[in-house]
């Protein structure tokens, strides 16, 4: 950005953040077409689920993060069916592409949900909101998560997406289906909500697998999503 150029914050709303990732993206039985050809399906089957919620391509700006996407979504978008669409959809578009096909020509993803203050450069993709997204993505018990199990995705909400739509337990959201923990982020611990779709005990799993942040404070975050 050039000196004493302006950076518009957009604060009139809570902008949904989306994250997804590849699972072992830069695997050494992965060709570099294998690699473009994976990055497509997703970024195909994400617009396509964002349609199907209800955002026009003119709602949403999609930036990526070289083994994923990350997407900022104009906040009029319903949230409710931007998550159950994202999530449920998501896995079910992975289910069906993976069949038959071998490891390394297979999709596994991982995907974050939050949302925050946008500052836009000149996309609405600067801010702390983005950088925990981010964060929350790479974190070590989300990663966990699809190594303790044979489902191709695993999602993890913000304290924001929890308590605002998750917690509300609108149609078509299960709350139950979502395990606190206190996720290791780059930077400190961070609250957050883990989903394995049809594997609703893989989260625990995961948490076990990688050690817990410190009793005291998951117990606070589940006593909070009860």
């Amino acid at each position: 950005m050039a000196p004493g150029a302006t950076v518009r914050s957009s604060r009139q709303s809570i902008i949904p953040r989306v994250g997804v990732d590849i699972e072992g993206y830069g695997r050494c039985d992965r060709t570099d077409p294998v690699r473009v050809g994976l990055r497509r399906r997703l970024s195909s089957w994400c617009t396509g689920l964002l349609a199907e919620a209800g955002a026009d391509r003119e709602q949403y700006h999609q930036h990526s993060t070289g083994d994923g996407f990350l997407f900022s979504i104009d906040p009029h978008v319903p949230r409710t069916a931007l998550l159950t669409g994202m999530v449920d959809g998501l896995r079910r578009q992975l289910v069906s592409f993976n069949r038959g096909k071998t490891t390394a020509k297979r999709l596994r993803v991982r995907l974050a949900v939050h949302g925050g203050e946008v500052l836009r450069d000149p996309h609405p993709l600067e801010g702390s909101a983005t950088v925990l997204t981010c964060r929350l993505l790479d974190a070590e018990v989300l990663r966990a998560c699809l190594l303790v199990t044979r489902q191709p995705l695993a999602a993890v909400a913000s304290p924001v997406i929890y308590d605002g739509i998750i917690r509300q337990g609108y149609p078509g959201i299960v709350p139950a289906s979502w395990y606190p923990v206190v996720a290791r982020i780059k930077g400190g611990l961070e609250a957050a909500w883990l989903c394995v779709p049809r594997d609703p005990t893989a989260p625990r799993r995961a948490e076990a697998l990688v050690g817990g942040a410190g009793t005291e404070v998951t117990e606070a975050s589940r006593r909070t999503a009860s």
